[in-house]
């Protein structure tokens, strides 16, 4: 294999699973274990985690800004639903911003500016979260019925069964051990692996914006703008 190909192959993969295992050892013992050292790296993780993935969310906020901006420039020369769909999202953002600045002290703290974007943010939430778990269910269902019992799906099963258990109230007034398990389940084991992903994909995603920027690579607003 040529010396670019292990090198991509090692900022690609090798490093993000290197860097996610290691972020979730340290959350999972530090869970498990009081140890003062340990104590000290996760606070640096999460420190560095926030840093860094605020500074990607501005990056890619940016790019889909531009991405959008390039469509409706356009006009209708590509696709129609691409079109309206960039007017929608860039008209959101911008009725946003201008509710924002309507309250300059205050700007995404205004009552007003709260009081929609919980409204609004919380029916997607409550549509997207509706259509996850459906989708879910299916796909586990589906690879039952195929008899395709991978350590994958086994997990899914398990832990979609442990979640629905949690939230039915006959259930959990009964059993209040299964409520007390799925919490753990989605606070401990979920955002420690949350965590070290988000982590993970933001310096991936730093490492190729530097490698754009030295001649390295297509940098990403070139490769969403083509």
């Amino acid at each position: 294999m040529k010396s670019a190909g292990l090198t991509k192959r090692l900022y690609q993969r090798d490093i993000p699973i290197f860097i996610t295992s290691f972020v979730i050892a340290v959350l999972l013992i530090q869970y498990f274990v009081a140890f003062q050292p340990v104590d000290v790296v996760r606070g640096a993780i999460l420190s560095w985690a926030n840093i860094i993935s605020l500074m990607i969310w501005l990056f890619a906020s940016v790019v889909l800004i531009m991405v959008h901006t390039r469509r409706v420039s356009a006009g209708s020369k590509g696709s129609r639903r691409d079109y309206f769909e960039s007017i929608i999202i860039l008209g959101t953002f911008l009725f946003f911003v201008v509710i924002a600045l309507s309250d300059p002290a205050n700007l995404d703290r205004n009552y007003v500016y709260t009081l929609i974007y919980a409204q609004f943010a919380g029916d997607i939430f409550v549509a997207t979260e509706a259509v996850a778990v459906t989708h879910t269910a299916y796909n586990i269902w589906k690879r039952v019925c195929q008899s395709r019992f991978t350590p994958e799906i086994l997990v899914l099963v398990f832990v979609f069964i442990a979640m629905w258990l949690r939230d039915i109230i006959f259930v959990t007034f009964y059993v209040p051990q299964a409520k007390m398990f799925g919490d753990w389940l989605e606070a401990v084991p979920y955002l420690t692996v949350n965590r070290a992903i988000t982590l993970t994909t933001a310096i991936g995603t730093l490492i190729v914006a530097v490698r754009a920027l030295v001649g390295k690579e297509p940098g990403i607003i070139e490769m969403e703008l083509a």
